[in-house]
């Protein structure tokens, strides 16, 4: 009735070489992807980054677990 019974996931995103947290936030489920795949790129706190793996890895998961942990590593710059 009033978008309270959104379903809201954890996601925790780690640095892969240091395992420093880099954000962790509460994200309504229909805002995240199907999957986040290894190589997926994405853009944090100025930063680009890219999965190298996620726990668990789908939404049909995630939806379960209503927490995700997605490892990443920054993504090296390009054409220097």
């Amino acid at each position: 009735m009033f978008g309270f019974s959104r379903r809201i996931v954890l996601v925790t995103f780690v640095e892969h070489a240091t395992t420093k947290v880099i954000s962790s936030v509460r994200m309504p489920l229909e805002r995240l992807p199907e999957a986040f795949t290894d190589g997926t790129e994405l853009k944090m706190e100025g930063a680009e980054y890219v999965v190298v793996r996620a726990t668990p890895p789908t939404k049909p998961e995630f939806t379960k677990t209503r927490r995700l942990v997605v490892l990443v590593r920054k993504r090296a710059p390009t054409g220097a």
